[in-house]
């Protein structure tokens, strides 16, 4: 997989952890991140729009704008390229606490990670700045408000806190914290000498075509597909690569791989908005793949996976996983005694 490396060198990455506080009680949604979407598109625009005075379609400014390059496609010009997937994934995802809490009472503190990716690893103070917002307009039904107390980057090769983020200053240290998947995904090849068996768990809601639909299951090869294409476009949009990044020959030996149980079940709610659409529901499948075969080799890429999500309607925490070994039939690479 060497070869896959040297493709991840350029796609950078980086995470930080928002310590919130409730100034007042906070309901939310159903699922946590609906209800933060729909506040803080709107105050991302404000805060980062270079074009108050018009629409973002055929903006002259799109190419340096925070909002046009992270909430919208990224470009308003045909890009054949970009037949095979219609709108490009966007280049950073909101996580709230797997707990999936739907009440903090006043004075509670809770925590909210942030993942940007490439170019949107410099906006982090607009993001920042939009979070704060956010937290005076207040979120979910009740509107209940919050005040950032503390922004903690991550250290995503050693799993640890880094340091702070010196969010009131007028420069912006955001590119400390970031790393390449590269690095990444070199660091996670070396964590287990052999594995046969792992279970993969979708523990936020899952959105992929078909997924949980008649005979239609979700196969190995069909997730390492999903995580090599949403990079591959990524990378092409956010990272700077001029094209394409192909991996036919990784998709196809990841064949060899069966599903040895799987269990989905559906999680749907009516939108959080005013214009609701009839019948139109969000949400997505829940549940637990355990796939056997030789695994070893693919870990660094499922790996990979956990960060970057998976699937539709990721920015806001939707398509998250967990990846375990079986620890009777894996090797760790460094055993403690």
């Amino acid at each position: 997989m060497d070869e896959l490396k040297e493709k991840l060198d350029r796609f950078r990455v980086a995470k930080y952890r928002f310590f919130l506080e409730a100034e007042a009680d906070i309901k939310l949604d159903k699922f946590a991140g609906t209800s933060l979407r729909k506040v803080f598109v709107p105050i991302f625009k404000q805060i980062s729009c270079l074009n108050e005075e018009g629409p973002c379609e055929n903006c002259i400014k799109e190419k340096e704008c925070p909002f046009f390059i992270s909430i919208e496609s990224g470009s308003s010009e045909p890009d054949p390229n970009l037949k095979r997937f219609q709108t490009p994934p966007k280049p950073f995802i909101f996580e709230p606490a797997l707990q999936r809490r739907t009440f903090y009472r006043r004075n509670e503190e809770f925590t909210l990670d942030l993942v940007l990716i490439g170019k949107s690893i410099d906006f982090l103070p607009q993001f920042v700045a939009s979070l704060r917002c956010v937290g005076e307009t207040g979120i979910g039904p009740n509107r209940g408000r919050f005040t950032l107390k503390n922004i903690v980057p991550f250290d995503l090769i050693n799993n640890s806190i880094s340091g702070n983020y010196v969010w009131n200053s007028k420069t912006s240290n955001a590119e400390d914290a970031a790393v390449s998947l590269a690095e990444l995904y070199e660091n996670f090849e070396g964590e287990y000498k052999e594995i046969r068996e792992i279970s993969v768990s979708f523990v936020t809601p899952l959105r992929m075509k078909r997924l949980g639909s008649g005979n239609w299951h979700l196969h190995f090869r069909g997730l390492i597909r999903n995580v090599l294409t949403r990079t591959a476009n990524m990378a092409y949009r956010y990272c700077d690569y001029s094209e394409f990044m192909e991996f036919p020959e990784i998709i196809y030996k990841s064949g060899i791989v069966r599903t040895v149980k799987e269990k989905f079940f559906a999680e749907d709610w009516p939108p959080p908005s005013v214009h609701k659409q009839p019948n139109k529901q969000i949400g997505g499948s829940l549940g637990n793949i355990v796939y056997k075969g030789n695994i070893t080799e693919f870990w660094g890429i499922l790996r990979l996976a956990e960060l970057i999500h998976l699937g539709k309607n990721t920015s806001f925490g939707f398509g998250r996983i967990v990846v375990e070994p079986n620890e009777l039939t894996s090797v760790p690479a460094k055993l403690d005694f």
